[in-house]
């Protein structure tokens, strides 16, 4: 078990730097505003204006949402007392960037835009590893994915499939780093994780149509919720589904799941259930004096809030209407 007294340098430090986090009324102003110029002069009162003064045209925010992401990674990794915390975080972007690069290697096309360079492998590392075919220097969970995608491809060539087999040991990896750590809370974060992934692939699948083999294959192990739930309701009604797992912590998220799909037949919304879902349970780290909780909840956090700016720039340079951006919105940490 990881001893807590040795965050509370670090916690001091998180709290210091939430006061930057921004608030509601920040991204609604910038809902408000007229033009994504506009949107772009409020960011530019925050910390986001030190890259603003950098960019040649609003159109290139990405560049400023990029070296935030960077920079508050590089913070963590200072700040935190346990450096594996930080990996358990990061790790998720070494295998957004290998999903990319498989992608881009066997559709044959240039995806280096949708690249992030954060991680425990550099981007030049992972393409070198993937173009020579050499894996050694990449750590074990990690190199079996990359292998078994190469052969699940040539043999099925679905990039679906190929994305599916990186997250399973994607989790896996998230789920071992964080029995290593012994920190509770983190533990939790990636068990709940990992439910409610789950949960959203049931649906999917389900609502595809495909066979009950798929739904197999796509679910994650190591989640609170025993994967035969899901193969014993998938011919059943949703409503059934969400009765059965009642006694859990995810009711709530399922029947309004359900309720919202049976409305609108959107998958995005059920998605974003579930990222508020997950939102919820990091905020209580607020009020966590000592211990990992503020650390992932910062990081979380700060995720959250690069998502939400790059939803309103995508709104204000496409002129879409204030009240469909607010829709579109996660819950923030603030």
């Amino acid at each position: 078990m990881i001893d807590n007294t040795i965050f509370i340098q670090a916690v001091s430090h998180i709290r210091a730097l939430e006061l930057y986090l921004l608030d509601e009324g920040k991204l609604n102003r910038m809902i408000e505003s007229s033009t994504g110029d506009e949107a772009m002069k409020i960011l530019a009162e925050t910390v986001y204006g030190q890259y603003i003064s950098k960019l040649e045209r609003t159109e290139d925010y990405e560049y400023m949402l990029g070296e935030e992401l960077k920079s508050v990674y590089n913070e963590m990794y200072k700040v935190s007392p346990d450096r594996r915390i930080i990996d358990i975080m990061g790790v998720r972007y070494d295998y957004h960037n290998i999903k990319t690069l498989l992608k881009a290697k066997f559709l044959n096309k240039n995806l280096d835009e949708i690249l992030i360079p954060i991680g425990m492998y550099s981007i030049e590392k992972l393409k070198n590893t993937l173009d020579n075919e050499d894996f050694y220097d990449i750590k074990g969970r990690m190199r079996t994915g990359i292998e078994e995608s190469l052969n699940d491809y040539e043999k099925y060539s679905d990039p679906q499939r190929v994305d599916m087999i990186m997250d399973k040991y994607m989790y896996i990896d998230m789920y071992e780093m964080s029995k290593e750590i012994g920190d509770p809370f983190i533990e939790k974060y990636v068990k709940m994780s990992i439910d409610v992934t789950n949960i959203t692939t049931f649906f999917r699948i389900k609502k595809q149509k495909k066979e009950k083999l798929f739904l197999e294959f796509a679910l994650l192990s190591n989640g609170y919720i025993d994967l035969d739930i899901y193969n014993e309701y998938y011919n059943d009604s949703a409503e059934n589904f969400a009765s059965r797992i009642a006694h859990t912590d995810y009711y709530d998220l399922v029947r309004d799941g359900v309720e919202e799909l049976s409305k609108s037949g959107k998958l995005s919304t059920l998605e974003m259930l579930r990222d508020n879902f997950i939102m919820n349970m990091i905020k209580d780290a607020k009020y966590v004096s000592f211990g990992s909780e503020p650390i992932i909840a910062y990081i979380f956090g700060k995720e959250s809030e690069l998502k939400a700016i790059r939803t309103i720039m995508v709104g204000k340079l496409n002129n879409i209407e204030p009240d469909l951006i607010k829709g579109r919105l996660r819950d923030i940490y603030v």
